[in-house]
C-alpha cells in the first residue's frame, strides 16, 4: 500500500484528479471518493462491527474475539477517519480540515467535536465488546450512536462542502 502512495503510482492518480487522472475526471471527484471513504469506515463500524453483535445479541460475532480488542479495533477505525480529515499520517501535510477550516470553521469544529465524542464513546465501554453487548448495553448504544453522527456529518455536511467549493 505504501508503494502505491509513491510519486508515478496511485499518488499521481490521485494528485492528478481534473488535470488528466484516468480515474478522477474532477478534483471534486477525488475529494468525494475521499469524504465517502470515511463515512463508510463509519458505516462498517456503527452498523455491522458494533450492531451485528449487538443486535443479535450472539459475541460469536464479535470482531476480534479471543484477543478481545474489538474496541481497540473499532477505535483505530476512527482514528483513520481522524487522520485521513486531518492529512496525518507519518507527517502532516495538506488535509481536508486545512480546506473545511477555510470555507466553514463551525463544520470543522463540529467534525472534529464528532470524531472525539465517537473515541470516547467507545473509550467508556470499560469491559470487552464481547461481555459489553449484554452488561453495557448503554454504552454500546451510545458509541454506535455517536459514529453514526460522525457518519452522519460527513455524508451531508462535507460531502455538500465539497460539492459546493470543488470543481
Amino acid at each position: 500500500m505504501s508503494n502505491s502512495w509513491a510519486p508515478g503510482a496511485y499518488h499521481d492518480v490521485f494528485t492528478e484528479a481534473g488535470n488528466g487522472s484516468a480515474e478522477y475526471s474532477t478534483e471534486q471527484a477525488a475529494f468525494l471518493e475521499m469524504v465517502s471513504g470515511m463515512a463508510a469506515i463509519c458505516e462498517e463500524v456503527a452498523d455491522g462491527k458494533i450492531n451485528d453483535p449487538f443486535t443479535a445479541q450472539d459475541a460469536s460475532l464479535e470482531e476480534s474475539p479471543f484477543s478481545g480488542n474489538s474496541i481497540t479495533d473499532f477505535t483505530n477505525n476512527i482514528i483513520s477517519v481522524e487522520n485521513v480529515y486531518s492529512g496525518k499520517y507519518i507527517t502532516q501535510g495538506k488535509s481536508l480540515e486545512d480546506f473545511v477550516k477555510f470555507y466553514n470553521l463551525s463544520l470543522d469544529s463540529d467534525i472534529k467535536l464528532k470524531i472525539n465524542n465517537a473515541k470516547s464513546a467507545l473509550q467508556s465501554i470499560t469491559v470487552p465488546f464481547g461481555q459489553a453487548i449484554f452488561t453495557q448495553q448503554t454504552q454500546v448504544t451510545n458509541a454506535q450512536q455517536a459514529i453514526n453522527d460522525l457518519r452522519s456529518v460527513l455524508e451531508n455536511d462535507l460531502t455538500q462542502l465539497v460539492k459546493q467549493r470543488i470543481q
